[in-house]
Protein backbone atom coordinates (compact mmCIF):
# COMPACT_ATOMS: atom_id res chain seq x y z
CA UNK A 1 0.00 0.00 0.00
CA UNK A 2 1.74 3.07 -1.15
CA UNK A 3 1.54 6.72 1.32
CA UNK A 4 0.31 9.46 0.14
CA UNK A 5 2.86 12.27 0.92
CA UNK A 6 1.39 15.28 2.85
CA UNK A 7 3.37 18.95 2.78
CA UNK A 8 4.22 19.72 6.31
CA UNK A 9 2.50 22.27 8.76
CA UNK A 10 2.32 23.62 11.73
CA UNK A 11 1.63 21.27 14.67
CA UNK A 12 3.12 19.51 17.46
CA UNK A 13 2.84 16.30 15.44
CA UNK A 14 5.02 15.25 12.65
CA UNK A 15 2.48 14.01 9.96
CA UNK A 16 3.82 12.76 7.00
CA UNK A 17 3.58 9.61 4.70
CA UNK A 18 0.23 9.50 5.72
CA UNK A 19 -1.55 6.52 4.61
CA UNK A 20 -5.84 7.32 4.60
CA UNK A 21 -7.63 4.13 2.39
CA UNK A 22 -11.24 5.57 1.78
CA UNK A 23 -13.81 2.62 -0.08
CA UNK A 24 -15.18 3.86 -3.34
CA UNK A 25 -19.01 3.43 -4.26
CA UNK A 26 -17.35 0.66 -6.16
CA UNK A 27 -16.12 -1.38 -3.38
CA UNK A 28 -12.55 -0.95 -3.70
CA UNK A 29 -10.23 0.82 -1.46
CA UNK A 30 -9.23 4.34 -3.01
CA UNK A 31 -6.76 6.87 -1.67
CA UNK A 32 -8.09 10.66 0.04
CA UNK A 33 -5.44 13.21 -0.57
CA UNK A 34 -5.55 15.34 2.96
CA UNK A 35 -5.29 19.45 2.77
CA UNK A 36 -4.71 20.95 5.77
CA UNK A 37 -4.53 24.69 6.46
CA UNK A 38 -2.04 26.12 8.82
CA UNK A 39 -4.08 27.63 11.64
CA UNK A 40 -6.36 25.11 13.35
CA UNK A 41 -5.45 22.76 15.61
CA UNK A 42 -4.33 18.86 15.62
CA UNK A 43 -7.61 17.60 17.17
CA UNK A 44 -10.00 20.15 14.70
CA UNK A 45 -8.05 19.30 11.78
CA UNK A 46 -8.48 15.48 12.92
CA UNK A 47 -12.61 15.65 13.43
CA UNK A 48 -12.90 17.88 10.43
CA UNK A 49 -10.64 15.52 7.80
CA UNK A 50 -12.05 12.33 9.21
CA UNK A 51 -15.52 12.86 10.36
CA UNK A 52 -16.66 11.96 6.56
CA UNK A 53 -14.67 8.48 6.36
CA UNK A 54 -16.80 5.56 7.42
CA UNK A 55 -14.10 3.26 7.79
CA UNK A 56 -10.48 3.92 8.35
CA UNK A 57 -7.47 2.42 9.48
CA UNK A 58 -6.59 2.93 13.57
CA UNK A 59 -3.23 4.31 12.69
CA UNK A 60 -1.77 7.23 10.87
CA UNK A 61 1.80 6.02 9.53
CA UNK A 62 4.00 8.43 10.04
CA UNK A 63 8.24 8.01 9.36
CA UNK A 64 8.91 8.46 12.71
CA UNK A 65 6.72 5.98 14.31
CA UNK A 66 2.81 5.84 14.67
CA UNK A 67 0.54 8.67 16.16
CA UNK A 68 -2.73 7.72 17.57
CA UNK A 69 -5.95 9.24 16.41
CA UNK A 70 -8.56 10.98 18.25
CA UNK A 71 -11.03 8.74 17.35
CA UNK A 72 -11.98 5.52 16.62
CA UNK A 73 -13.28 5.06 12.47
CA UNK A 74 -14.79 1.16 13.03
CA UNK A 75 -18.18 1.00 11.76
CA UNK A 76 -18.96 -0.06 14.96
CA UNK A 77 -17.85 3.37 17.14
CA UNK A 78 -20.59 3.09 18.99
CA UNK A 79 -20.36 -0.35 20.74
CA UNK A 80 -19.97 -1.05 24.22
CA UNK A 81 -16.92 -2.50 23.18
CA UNK A 82 -15.45 0.18 20.91
CA UNK A 83 -15.72 2.92 23.33
CA UNK A 84 -14.22 0.59 26.14
CA UNK A 85 -11.38 0.41 23.54
CA UNK A 86 -11.70 4.37 22.59
CA UNK A 87 -11.25 5.40 26.79
CA UNK A 88 -8.24 3.24 27.37
CA UNK A 89 -6.39 4.21 23.93
CA UNK A 90 -6.96 7.88 25.48
CA UNK A 91 -5.93 6.55 29.16
CA UNK A 92 -2.56 5.19 27.44
CA UNK A 93 -2.08 8.83 25.61
CA UNK A 94 -2.90 10.97 28.63
CA UNK A 95 -0.48 9.16 30.87
CA UNK A 96 2.52 8.97 27.96
CA UNK A 97 1.98 13.22 28.28
CA UNK A 98 2.09 13.30 31.96
CA UNK A 99 6.04 14.57 32.03
CA UNK A 100 5.39 16.79 29.49
CA UNK A 101 1.76 18.11 31.54
CA UNK A 102 4.13 18.26 34.55
CA UNK A 103 6.97 20.31 32.94
CA UNK A 104 4.08 22.72 32.00
CA UNK A 105 2.51 22.49 35.88
CA UNK A 106 6.07 23.82 36.71
CA UNK A 107 6.83 26.57 33.46
CA UNK A 108 3.90 28.27 32.95
CA UNK A 109 3.26 31.68 34.84
CA UNK A 110 -0.35 31.82 36.62
CA UNK A 111 -2.55 35.11 36.69
CA UNK A 112 -5.72 34.87 37.79
CA UNK A 113 -8.69 35.03 35.66
CA UNK A 114 -6.74 34.41 32.51
CA UNK A 115 -6.44 30.89 30.78
CA UNK A 116 -2.57 29.71 30.00
CA UNK A 117 -0.72 26.97 28.43
CA UNK A 118 -1.61 24.30 31.35
CA UNK A 119 -5.46 24.97 31.26
CA UNK A 120 -5.10 25.10 26.94
CA UNK A 121 -3.16 21.43 27.52
CA UNK A 122 -6.05 19.77 29.57
CA UNK A 123 -8.94 21.81 27.43
CA UNK A 124 -7.75 19.62 24.49
CA UNK A 125 -7.43 17.07 26.92
CA UNK A 126 -11.36 17.15 27.70
CA UNK A 127 -12.64 17.56 23.95
CA UNK A 128 -11.00 14.45 23.48
CA UNK A 129 -12.52 12.50 25.96
CA UNK A 130 -14.23 14.37 28.84
CA UNK A 131 -14.74 11.45 31.16
CA UNK A 132 -11.55 9.99 30.84
CA UNK A 133 -9.75 13.11 30.80
CA UNK A 134 -11.39 14.17 34.59
CA UNK A 135 -10.09 10.88 35.90
CA UNK A 136 -6.89 11.46 34.67
CA UNK A 137 -6.51 14.98 36.35
CA UNK A 138 -7.96 13.24 39.54
CA UNK A 139 -5.22 10.17 38.98
CA UNK A 140 -2.21 12.89 38.13
CA UNK A 141 -3.15 15.03 41.25
CA UNK A 142 -3.32 12.12 43.57
CA UNK A 143 0.36 10.71 42.13
CA UNK A 144 1.52 14.49 42.98
CA UNK A 145 -0.17 15.75 45.86
CA UNK A 146 3.47 17.22 47.11
CA UNK A 147 4.18 19.11 44.51
CA UNK A 148 3.08 22.95 44.85
CA UNK A 149 3.06 23.55 41.34
CA UNK A 150 0.76 20.84 40.41
CA UNK A 151 -1.68 21.73 43.06
CA UNK A 152 -1.77 25.31 42.14
CA UNK A 153 -2.31 24.22 38.81
CA UNK A 154 -5.14 21.79 38.71
CA UNK A 155 -6.60 24.12 40.77
CA UNK A 156 -6.58 26.89 38.25
CA UNK A 157 -7.80 24.40 35.59
CA UNK A 158 -10.33 23.67 37.74
CA UNK A 159 -11.67 27.18 38.17
CA UNK A 160 -12.23 27.31 34.16
CA UNK A 161 -14.87 24.53 34.36
CA UNK A 162 -18.20 25.43 34.52
CA UNK A 163 -20.41 22.34 34.33
CA UNK A 164 -22.14 21.44 37.73
CA UNK A 165 -22.01 18.25 37.83
CA UNK A 166 -18.48 18.44 37.52
CA UNK A 167 -17.60 20.84 40.11
CA UNK A 168 -19.21 18.85 42.64
CA UNK A 169 -17.30 15.77 41.62
CA UNK A 170 -14.26 18.07 42.27
CA UNK A 171 -15.36 20.01 45.21
CA UNK A 172 -13.79 17.32 47.32
CA UNK A 173 -10.24 18.34 45.72
CA UNK A 174 -11.00 22.07 46.25
CA UNK A 175 -12.09 22.01 49.93
CA UNK A 176 -9.34 19.75 51.01
CA UNK A 177 -7.13 22.35 49.57
CA UNK A 178 -8.61 25.27 51.49
CA UNK A 179 -6.66 24.84 54.45
CA UNK A 180 -3.26 23.66 52.50
CA UNK A 181 -0.05 23.93 54.23
CA UNK A 182 1.08 26.84 51.20
CA UNK A 183 -0.89 29.47 51.56
CA UNK A 184 -1.09 30.54 47.81
CA UNK A 185 -3.01 26.90 47.23
CA UNK A 186 -5.18 28.52 50.03
CA UNK A 187 -5.91 31.49 47.89
CA UNK A 188 -6.31 29.63 44.85
CA UNK A 189 -8.67 27.47 46.19
CA UNK A 190 -10.97 30.61 47.57
CA UNK A 191 -10.76 31.35 43.83
CA UNK A 192 -11.94 28.18 42.50
CA UNK A 193 -14.78 28.33 45.35
CA UNK A 194 -15.78 32.17 44.38
CA UNK A 195 -15.66 31.59 40.62
CA UNK A 196 -18.21 28.64 41.19
CA UNK A 197 -20.38 29.94 43.34
CA UNK A 198 -22.60 27.15 44.18
CA UNK A 199 -24.73 25.86 47.10
CA UNK A 200 -22.18 23.23 47.11
CA UNK A 201 -19.44 25.22 47.82
CA UNK A 202 -21.35 27.65 50.29
CA UNK A 203 -21.36 24.33 52.05
CA UNK A 204 -17.69 23.35 52.15
CA UNK A 205 -16.84 27.27 53.46
CA UNK A 206 -19.25 26.84 56.35
CA UNK A 207 -18.24 23.46 56.94
CA UNK A 208 -14.32 23.72 56.41
CA UNK A 209 -12.28 24.60 59.62
CA UNK A 210 -9.83 27.47 58.96
CA UNK A 211 -6.21 27.25 60.24
CA UNK A 212 -5.27 30.67 58.55
CA UNK A 213 -6.67 33.29 60.58
CA UNK A 214 -7.15 35.48 56.79
CA UNK A 215 -8.37 32.58 55.38
CA UNK A 216 -11.46 32.12 57.87
CA UNK A 217 -12.02 36.16 57.68
CA UNK A 218 -12.21 36.25 53.77
CA UNK A 219 -14.23 32.93 54.12
CA UNK A 220 -16.72 34.60 56.11
CA UNK A 221 -17.31 37.29 53.71
CA UNK A 222 -17.39 34.89 50.67
CA UNK A 223 -20.30 32.98 52.85
CA UNK A 224 -22.10 35.83 53.44
CA UNK A 225 -22.39 37.19 49.44
CA UNK A 226 -22.90 33.17 48.11
CA UNK A 227 -25.66 32.94 51.05
CA UNK A 228 -27.73 36.65 49.51
CA UNK A 229 -26.73 35.77 45.77
CA UNK A 230 -28.74 31.83 46.42
CA UNK A 231 -31.77 33.42 48.40
CA UNK A 232 -32.17 36.01 45.42
CA UNK A 233 -31.97 32.66 43.37
CA UNK A 234 -34.79 31.31 44.81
Amino acid sequence: MDAIIVEPYETDYDLTNIIVPQPSKEGTWQFKRLKFDPQPTYWQIMRREYEAISRIQDELVIESGTVRLPFSYLEDSTSAKSLEKIDERDKEYFNSQADAFLMLCHTTTFEDGYRNALTDRFDDYYELNPTVSLIWLYSFYNKNQKDDSVREGILRILSFIDDTEIQNIMLTMVKASLNDINPSIQEVAMMVIENWRTEECLSALVTTEFANPWMRDYSKKIIAELKEELEDAD
